[in-house]
């Protein structure tokens, strides 16, 4: 990849890096709550979930974990139960991945909420939601509501008749595979599994108070409510109650990667400390690249 950019492109210069890295140098220059120099990337997305210690804001490579885990085993997850239970969806990924974002979320209690999402009683039922589908005459975008909320009139009632999907249980057991991603057959660690073997057995003892203590959640999934909790919750469980655990969720954490490279570009001396030049690359070449770019 240097090469192309180098020798197709003709760049001036590059700077090659994953988003963790962006992530924990936003983190590190604007966090007043930092206890260690060491800190735990979860980026949560699409695809994939990448598990990165950081030190001094820098991937400890040899550390690092990718799981096969990520939003698109959710919306394959949600499109196949929906279409056995109610409606055929498997052409509509789209429309489904906002339904997932929008309804769904990462139960605290998922013993509780199932025992609750059983009952047919909307007062106890507070889970149950009914989803409205997008017609692209009327409605262009699906949206969320209360399923006790009743049509303003016959117009209205016709208007959304066919055009509702039903989900209880559904809210929850979908984003669960984020962390139990055996249920439905992935040979794979879930989320806090992983976390936990990373902060109990593989890293180094000195790194695992500073990287209980810094924990960051980016990625798509991690906009889920209840996903910190979860996280938080999972991790306390592990590890000894005399160390502190603190999981930090940033406001927007699917740009939170993006914003930490505009600070970083801002900043031009710990720019200028990854940078690659043209003339650097053609004096030293590939493996030079390598040895600046913190990559993983």
């Amino acid at each position: 990849m240097n090469e192309l950019f180098f020798e197709e492109y003709r760049v001036a210069g590059l700077l090659r890096t994953n988003p963790a890295f962006f992530a924990a140098y936003k983190y590190r220059a604007e966090s007043s709550q930092r206890l260690s120099r060491y800190s735990l990337i979860i980026d949560s997305g699409y695809s994939f979930t990448h598990i990165l210690p950081m030190a001094d804001g820098n991937i400890m490579r040899e550390f690092a974990l990718r799981l096969s885990v990520g939003g698109k085993i959710l919306t394959n997850r949600l499109i196949e139960v929906t279409s056995y239970r109610q409606l055929d969806v498997r052409s509509e990924v789209y429309i489904m991945n906002q339904c997932k974002e929008d309804g769904c979320f990462v139960s605290t209690d998922f013993w509780a909420d199932l025992t609750c999402a059983k009952s047919r009683d909307l007062s106890v039922n507070t889970i149950a939601r009914e989803y409205v589908l997008p017609d692209y005459i009327d409605v262009h975008r699906g949206y969320l509501r209360d399923p006790s909320e009743k049509p303003k009139d016959a117009v209205d009632r016709t208007k959304l008749q066919g055009y509702i999907l039903r989900l209880s249980n559904e809210r929850f057991t979908v984003p669960e595979l984020l962390f139990h991603p055996s249920d439905v057959g992935y040979t794979e660690m879930g989320i806090s599994e992983a976390a936990q073997y990373l902060l109990t057995e593989r890293l180094p003892p000195g790194v695992r108070p500073g990287a209980m203590a810094n924990v960051l959640l980016i990625g798509g999934n991690s906009k889920f409510s209840g996903y910190k909790e979860r996280v938080l919750n999972d991790l306390r469980s592990c590890v000894p109650h005399d160390l502190p655990v603190n999981v930090c969720a940033p406001p927007d954490p699917q740009l939170y990667a993006w914003q930490g490279g505009a600070l970083l570009a801002s900043n031009r001396d710990d720019f200028d400390q990854y940078l690659v030049t043209r003339r650097e690359y053609e004096e030293n070449g590939h493996a030079y690249c390598e040895s600046r770019f913190p990559v993983t």
